[in-house]
């Protein structure tokens, strides 16, 4: 892993994700267990934008996507 490993984004979309604290458990998690991954929230406004939201994960190579209400 080195000095400074490669940090693996796991996103969750939806609208809205501020009040969901499932970043801080996933992310407790993974500090704990020595993981190099990060658990983010992504807010899309509008279904129309998921698409390209996914498209965009594919090209920056998220390790995985979840989705949460309403898609």
């Amino acid at each position: 892993r080195g000095l400074f490993p490669l940090v693996r984004i796991l996103p969750m979309v939806g609208n809205p994700v501020e009040e969901n604290p499932i970043d801080l458990l996933f992310n407790r998690f993974f500090d704990q267990a020595g993981a190099a991954y990060r658990f983010v929230k992504f807010r899309v406004e509008s279904e129309k934008d998921l698409g390209a939201c996914v498209e965009g994960a594919r090209k920056m190579g998220f390790a995985a996507m979840a989705f949460t209400v309403p898609y």
